[in-house]
């Protein structure tokens, strides 16, 4: 696993990035949440900065030749990427986004939770100091999963429409 400076934009957005990636999906939602919250600028990176940051870490996980398979949530690898962050304002605002994040899909599987849980006790940090989120990031949430959920609709709608099946004929039975 490469290193970057301890709390530097990209060891703050590499945390997020194992958070989003360590149920081993990458979600559009989540993505589009990303962006919408304009994350990547507000931990003082490019679009394009954070996109090599996700580049980077899937191909240290995939590289590891210490592992037969990918671990995105190896005990020891999170607590490394979170001993990165010492920076409480940096650790709290890196809380709030995963938190935020992990909710994107309408998912909070297991494994999320459990790096979400791993990250609040490595930085000594309880429920009620995390996720107190302005009525305006709560309010984006509900826009984009309401987007998702019409878009998918639309392009079933679509698919129905322009896709018929197919009737046997006496030539292929």
């Amino acid at each position: 696993m490469r290193h970057y400076p301890t709390n530097s934009p990209k060891a703050a957005a590499r945390v997020l990035i194992m958070m989003l990636i360590s149920n081993a999906r990458l979600e559009h939602a989540e993505l589009d949440f990303l962006q919408k919250l304009r994350v990547a600028e507000k931990l003082g990176l490019s679009e394009e900065s954070f996109t090599q940051v996700l580049q980077d870490y899937c191909a240290d996980l995939l590289a590891d030749p210490r592992r037969a398979t990918v671990q995105t949530a190896a005990p020891a690898l999170v607590d490394g990427l979170l001993d990165e962050i010492t920076d409480p304002h940096l650790q709290q605002q890196i809380a709030d986004f995963a938190f935020l994040l992990s909710h994107a899909d309408d998912q909070f599987c297991q494994i999320e939770q459990a790096v979400y849980q791993r990250m609040l006790q490595r930085w000594r940090m309880d429920l009620s100091g995390t996720a107190v989120f302005t009525t305006d990031s709560i309010k984006l949430l509900g826009q984009i999963r309401q987007a998702a959920r019409q878009h998918t609709k639309q392009v079933v709608q679509r698919l129905n429409r322009e896709i018929k099946p197919v009737k046997p004929s006496a030539t292929t039975l």
